[in-house]
């Protein structure tokens, strides 16, 4: 379909589409969220609510039967008549609705890799208050996780895999001290913590590169301080949590690329 009617890009080069069930797809332009079938020429590509003033919309997630996501202007969305900044929004199925407006008023909590696990979406968020931290969205009411009470963990590279949630976070012990960087696992009730490098040093980076490699382990890439940075595995576990393949013997770091199973 000519999404923009003439010479002019319809589309960019890094539009994100996501699954909207079977046959559908969404995807958002500068002229807002689009929903199709995908069969050109006949009417099926449409903007979904010709209402909203919404464009700059990213980090789309479907939960359930709405879909999620941020946008960089909301122009005339507002909670209790005051404007907000880039927040959680949903399309319900018949129109872009303000799902929560987390850093209240025109400043931008800028939520960010909205996954699904379980009966809730996960994602980073900032307050104004505890910094960029991990928060939760179960379709009602939005709600917080201080992981590091000393600064912002921000906390990135969601990524689900037998009935777990793995991310990287830089984080904070139970005594308040931020011990860097490191392995996050939520099993749906309890949040883990691993410190693979002990202290406040980096055991992971931003791009830990998680990939389930059986049933019940995942392989990523990070650094105990001993090996450099390596390929590592984990069942969710402290215990099962292991350095399996040193790939440049001592502190040299062999694991420098993404991984991927074929």
């Amino acid at each position: 379909d000519d999404l923009v009617p003439g010479p002019d890009a319809g589309l960019s080069s890094s539009i994100e589409f996501v699954d909207g069930g079977p046959g559908t797809l969404y995807f958002a332009t500068a002229e807002g969220l689009f929903k199709t079938t995908g069969f050109p020429g006949l009417g099926t590509t449409v903007l979904v609510d010709p209402a909203a003033t919404v464009t700059g919309i990213q980090e789309m997630e479907l939960f359930g039967s709405n879909l999620m996501f941020q946008a960089n202007d909301a122009a005339g969305y507002t909670n209790g008549g005051i404007p907000v900044g880039i927040e959680l929004l949903q399309f319900n199925g018949t129109q872009i609705v303000l799902a929560a407006d987390i850093r209240y008023g025109a400043s931008s909590s800028s939520p960010k890799g909205m996954t699904t696990f379980g009966s809730k979406m996960y994602f980073q968020a900032n307050n104004g208050i505890s910094g960029t931290e991990l928060w939760s969205w179960d379709g009602v009411m939005a709600a917080g996780t201080d992981l590091n009470t000393a600064s912002s963990s921000s906390p990135v590279g969601f990524y689900v895999h037998s009935g777990k949630m793995f991310f990287s976070a830089d984080v904070s012990n139970a005594i308040d001290t931020d011990i860097g960087r490191e392995l996050c696992v939520h099993d749906g009730t309890t949040l883990t913590k691993i410190d693979l490098w002990p202290g406040p040093a980096n055991g992971l980076g931003t791009i830990p590169a998680f990939t389930g490699m059986t049933p019940n382990k995942v392989c990523f890439l990070a650094n105990d301080g001993t090996t450099g940075t390596e390929l590592f595995e984990t069942d969710g576990t402290a215990a099962n949590t292991i350095n399996c393949v040193d790939l440049q013997p001592g502190t040299s770091s062999g694991g420098r690329y993404i991984l991927g199973v074929n």
